[in-house]
């Protein structure tokens, strides 16, 4: 990542690059009220929350986080890729809480416990009209 005024540009702009390779397109981030919120379309035809998609995620929030990001809570909007923009609705959405990248960098946290809290943060219901 390159170090500019916005790091979560900067975040966000990486994992654009690295992250189309495993299906995951992401399609917007922004920061709210010191949440980063990251928007992608997936192309994996489950139903739901692509648990490998999460894990390409989750790494690379834990790789930035090692090179200088400073960490934030992290949700994570999944949209299906082949359902038009106007008429989308989200498939789920999970969320990354910053204590937790802290925790598992001071190795406070293993990478199963990380894993399985953000797991557990997995929300099909909230996103169903």
């Amino acid at each position: 990542m390159s170090e500019s005024e916005d790091p979560h540009q900067d975040l966000g702009e990486h994992l654009e690059e690295h992250l189309m390779a495993d299906g995951v397109y992401i399609t917007d981030y922004t920061v709210t009220e010191g949440t980063f919120h990251v928007a992608y379309e997936t192309a994996a035809p489950e139903e739901g929350v692509p648990r490998n998609e999460m894990g390409s995620i989750l790494q690379e929030l834990l790789d930035a986080h090692a090179d200088g990001w400073p960490a934030t809570d992290v949700t994570v909007w999944v949209y299906d890729v082949d359902e038009p923009a106007e008429e989308r609705e989200p498939k789920g959405r999970w969320e990354a809480r910053e204590g937790w990248f802290r925790a598992f960098e001071n190795d406070n946290l293993s990478e199963t416990d990380l894993s399985t809290l953000v797991i557990s943060t997995v929300d099909l219901e909230a996103t169903r009209g």
